[in-house]
């Protein structure tokens, strides 16, 4: 498995492969130390882009030096899932631009489909990403059954494979199932874990479903949830709004993703999400 990392590394750019920043600046030698920084980060300075590539390779290590720590595993978890969710995004940022230069874009709906249209280098990182996710979710939940973090970074690693499979394909594994049970446990856990996030995550799910298990009633009654916990999350509020497009309100779809524009940028993530919902509500025809 560490010679599969150390190759995403290599594929991921040559700035992986170099000792972090925060190690250079900083004696890291126990796993409170680890800790600290990777929580400082996503607390002050997650909207920067080089930082997340820093932190997974810090988290990776730390992971790997310390196995039966369940504090570390859910965090390099949680850093592997956070640049995948990143790619993710710039990857449907890069696809809607593509389409747009070939006069594609019409309306709200098309800017959501060419935006999911991955290429086969994107699904393929995706899909290393979500694995990699996968493994360090795996063991914490091992470690540590009754952490909600573990089971929600589960659920994500298998978001991020299946967006690189191909959701069909995924389901086809039976990773639907794996999915709604990582879930389920982290909601006996703690229902309103990070504000909302186990809501948002069932929300989009029922969403992204292919026909017949597609369930847009579902998807709408748990992202609205979702918002009120956190009723100024750019994400939340983008998946409102497609749920909402996706049912025919486009008045309503507009209005969340209108909300989506105005939140704060908190995280790289942020900005990428506001430059997708700003062309969906400008073609919300």
């Amino acid at each position: 498995m560490i010679k599969k990392v150390v190759a995403l590394l290599i594929m991921l750019g040559p700035g992986m492969l170099q000792l972090p920043v925060y190690s250079q600046e900083a004696a890291l030698s126990t796993p409170e130390d680890y800790i600290k920084v990777a929580d400082d980060y996503y607390q002050t300075k997650s909207f920067e882009e080089k930082g997340r590539k820093d932190i997974m390779d810090l988290m990776i290590q730390a992971a790997n030096k310390w196995p039966d720590n369940y504090a570390i595993q859910w965090r390099a978890a949680r850093a592997v899932y956070v640049y995948g969710d990143a790619y993710h995004y710039q990857s449907r940022v890069d696809n809607y631009e593509a389409a747009l230069t070939k006069n594609r874009i019409k309306n709200a709906g098309a800017v959501i489909e060419y935006s999911q249209d991955l290429n086969s280098a994107q699904s393929k990182t995706l899909l290393e990403l979500g694995t990699i996710t996968r493994k360090y979710a795996d063991q914490s939940v091992a470690l540590n059954p009754q952490g909600v973090e573990g089971h929600f970074y589960k659920a994500m690693g298998i978001s991020l494979y299946a967006y690189g499979k191909s959701i069909v394909k995924a389901l086809m594994e039976g990773l639907g199932p794996k999915y709604e049970k990582a879930l389920d446990a982290a909601m006996v856990i703690n229902k309103g874990y990070d504000s909302g996030v186990l809501y948002s995550a069932y929300g989009r799910y029922w969403y992204t479903l292919p026909w017949p298990k597609r369930n847009l009633k579902k998807s709408l009654q748990d992202i609205l949830l979702a918002v009120k916990y956190n009723p100024i999350n750019a994400q939340m509020l983008d998946f409102l709004g497609d749920t909402y497009y996706a049912l025919g309100d486009k008045e309503k779809a507009g209005e969340a993703w209108q909300e989506a524009m105005k939140s704060p940028v908190r995280s790289y993530q942020t900005g990428l999400i506001q430059k997708l919902v700003a062309v969906k509500f400008k073609y919300n025809l």
